[in-house]
């Protein structure tokens, strides 16, 4: 797999443009600079419809679950980690995120 780092969201959404649908997978801070993470999910789901974004899961150091529980009903999130996770916890929500994607063909 490659993998694409952005240190804000304003980048994330320009690399997404320019990829369109290479991304299998979205790893995003609810955080970042310039653009959040709920954000940058609009402006994607804007750019490409919503039913088109890949898996996302959103990292975060909210800790409350009704916050996670509607992050994840309403921004198109995939899961929510909240902060801090071990490696496997990250590994296994990857895992099942992808496992749970439709297979795209990308030519």
């Amino acid at each position: 797999h490659v993998t694409t780092w952005c240190d804000n969201g304003e980048r994330a959404l320009e690399a997404f443009a320019a990829a369109q649908l290479e991304y299998e997978l979205l790893l995003l801070d609810l955080n970042m600079p310039l653009m959040n993470g709920t954000d940058l999910l609009d402006a994607i789901a804007d750019l490409i419809g919503a039913s088109r974004i890949p898996p996302t899961i959103i990292m975060t150091g909210l800790g409350a679950k009704r916050q996670t529980d509607q992050l994840r009903d309403e921004n198109h999130v995939t899961a929510v980690l909240r902060k801090p996770f071990t490696m496997p916890v990250l590994r296994e929500s990857i895992r099942s995120a992808v496992a749970r994607a439709p297979l795209r063909v990308h030519s």
